[in-house]
């Protein structure tokens, strides 16, 4: 009988008051820390179980550089730089297209209307002088400086790192030959004048004015393309990082 009590004794000496401790290798994902008695001191002190490190659950798959979570294609690409308020280098490209060629194309206007007016001096003078708008010691500086002033703009033009200039100088040459032959066609002057290069026109024409107007509009459109706002090299390459 002693021997039972005994026994009894030994077993609840196990028993007391300490729960069970948890063996953390056995514990799911999610599973709460396992609490260790100490059998020494009587208080319990909270022991963490490695179970997040040995749940089994693989890595996450990280997505290709740049494109979030599907493949990087092209309409990815797009996506992406659309919702974050960039423009994708496939979405630049017409752009870049479109800016080029009013660039040229101004160009292409000045060059053969600066030529024909070195070319012909003495008829542009004349016709400067037949307007009656502008004083006789003022035509000689007109007649040499507004092809001047075409041929250095052509040049800013075709120029990148400037090219801003020449935009600036082309809207305020074409802004004003828009006014000065709408106020000539208004007043009903007509001069004979060849400062398109194809075909001599009469000054004060619709067709001249739509002419120079459609050049301006050029222009501007050009300038606003330059001004829009461009990612910097090496954005995509930043965000693949993030």
């Amino acid at each position: 009988m002693s021997t039972m009590t005994g026994a009894a004794g030994a077993a609840a000496s196990h028993d007391g008051g300490a729960e069970p401790k948890v063996a953390a290798d056995k514990l799911g994902v999610g599973a709460e820390p396992s609490i260790a008695a100490d059998m020494s001191g009587g208080g319990a002190k909270p022991t963490v179980g490695a179970t997040s490190h040995r749940s089994g659950a693989e890595p996450a798959a990280t997505a290709e550089p740049g494109c979030g979570d599907e493949p990087c294609t092209s309409e990815a690409a797009a996506r992406v730089d659309s919702a974050s308020g960039r423009r994708s280098p496939v979405r630049r490209l017409p752009m870049t297209a479109l800016r080029g060629g009013l660039r040229w194309g101004l160009v292409t206007v000045l060059i053969v209307t600066s030529v024909w007016k070195f070319a012909s001096l003495d008829r542009f003078a004349a016709a400067l002088s037949a307007m009656g708008f502008f004083d006789p010691s003022v035509v000689p500086v007109l007649t040499w400086g507004v092809p001047v002033l075409e041929a250095v703009t052509a040049l800013l033009l075709a120029m990148p790192r400037v090219e801003v200039l020449g935009l600036g100088l082309s809207v305020v040459q074409f802004g004003c030959f828009c006014g000065f032959h709408a106020y000539l066609h208004w007043k009903g002057i007509v001069v004979p004048c060849g400062c398109a290069g194809i075909r001599e026109t009469d000054v004060g024409r619709a067709d001249h004015l739509a002419m120079s107007a459609g050049c301006g509009v050029m222009a501007l459109a050009a300038v606003f393309l330059l001004c829009a706002p461009e990612p910097r090299s090496g954005v995509r390459a930043a965000s693949s990082h993030d």
